[in-house]
C-alpha cells in the first residue's frame, strides 16, 4: 500500500508512505509546486488503483486578516480536479482538517517515534496527515496501526 499526503501551500509539504510488512517506510519533504506541477505530481501517484492521497484542507476561520494567502485553496482545487477526473478508477482521496494531525501527532510524539524530521516543518505537517490517516483517519479500516505501533520507520 502507498500513501501520499500533503499540506498544500506555496510550499507544499508532501510525505510518501509504503507498508512492508511490519515496517513504515515514510519520505517527508517540501517543494513549491506551480499548478501545472501539483497537477502532473498528483496525477502520477494517483493513477495506481490502491493508493491513497491524503490531503489537508483550507479551514477558514471566519476572522478577515490583512495578507491572507489563499493560494492553498487552489492547491486543493488541484488536488480535487485529479480526483475528479480520475473518479473510481485510481487511487482513493481523503481530505483532514489541519487539527486533526496537529493535535495527535505533535513534535514530540514524532520525535519520541524518531521520525521528527527538522528544517521542512510542510513535510512533517503532511506526515502528520498521513500518521493521523492511518491511526485515526479513513485509513485505520485499511491499515492496522497498532502492528505497526511498535513500527521501524525508515
Amino acid at each position: 500500500m502507498r500513501i501520499l499526503a500533503l499540506d498544500p501551500g506555496r510550499t507544499t509539504g508532501f510525505c510518501y508512505g509504503s507498508i512492508d510488512g511490519n515496517k513504515l517506510v515514510l519520505d517527508p519533504d517540501q517543494f513549491g509546486f506551480s499548478l501545472a506541477e501539483m497537477y502532473k505530481f498528483v496525477w502520477e501517484f494517483a493513477l495506481t488503483k490502491g493508493n491513497h492521497v491524503v490531503y489537508e484542507d483550507f479551514q477558514y476561520r471566519n476572522a478577515s486578516r490583512m495578507g491572507i494567502d489563499l493560494y492553498p485553496v487552489k492547491v486543493i482545487g488541484v488536488i480535487e480536479l485529479v480526483e475528479d477526473k480520475l473518479n473510481e478508477i485510481g487511487s482513493t482521496f481523503h481530505r483532514q482538517q489541519p487539527s486533526q494531525a496537529k493535535f495527535t501527532w505533535p513534535d514530540d510524539r514524532l520525535k519520541g517515534y524518531e521520525i521528527y524530521k527538522p528544517g521542512k516543518p510542510h513535510g512533517r505537517d503532511a506526515e502528520r496527515h498521513l500518521l493521523h490517516f492511518i491511526e485515526h483517519g479513513a485509513g485505520s479500516g485499511i491499515v492496522d496501526f497498532e502492528r505497526l505501533a511498535s513500527m521501524k520507520v525508515a
